[in-house]
């Protein structure tokens, strides 16, 4: 490229990778911050979830009861994270640890995520008896917080090997509401289909 070409194009570039995420040339705003929590208390998130027992549950006309046995996984780390890849190559103070860039002048925010597994058990309360559809169907995922204070978190489940999901949420950290199913052959010969999104989604 020429001389003059360099001249033009040059602070186009460097003003369009700027505008699209500061972080990118001036690293974390303070990169010696981090969660004030660690394993212990998201072992603790995770038993206030199991703790919520058996959520009742309607679906197209029919009453179910949906229970999850969740457990930290084995077989690897006790918690992750995911750290974007930046645009334009690697910054020149790459947030580290749990930090992740996202595009505003809040140059980095926290996730910080847990490795689950468990079981999941379905049951049709309007049958007589009560009838398990699912019975402690193995099921994967993870539980993340977001933020540098352990508050916002969201579970994500799904039997394993399967494209289908659980969604659970908790603003507080303590109290959990099961915000969708969505699952296709599963249970018994693989003949139970659920959907379900809570009403306040």
């Amino acid at each position: 490229m020429s001389h003059a070409l360099r001249k033009v194009f040059g602070p186009i570039v460097f003003g369009f990778v700027f505008v699209v995420n500061p972080a990118y040339f001036s690293g974390c705003a303070s990169e010696e911050e981090g969660p004030d929590f660690g394993e212990a208390e998201m072992l603790q998130v995770l038993d206030a979830a199991n703790d919520m027992g058996r959520w009742e549950i309607e679906s197209e006309g029919a009453r179910y009861e949906v229970e999850l046995v969740l457990i930290q996984a084995t077989g690897e780390d006790a918690m992750a994270s995911k750290q974007a890849e930046p645009m334009f190559g690697s910054p020149a103070h790459a947030c580290s640890g749990t930090r992740t860039f996202l595009r505003s002048a809040q140059a980095c925010d926290t996730s910080t995520h847990l490795f689950l597994e468990g079981t999941l058990t379905i049951r049709a309360l309007d049958e007589q008896p009560v009838v398990e559809v699912v019975s402690d169907l193995e099921i994967v995922g993870s539980m993340s917080a977001y933020g540098d204070s352990l508050r916002t978190v969201q579970i994500s489940l799904q039997p394993a090997n399967t494209p289908y999901t659980i969604h659970l949420s908790s603003a507080d950290a303590r109290t959990f509401s099961l915000d969708s199913i969505d699952l296709k052959d599963v249970g018994e010969n693989q003949g139970f289909s659920l959907e379900y999104i809570a009403e306040d989604n």
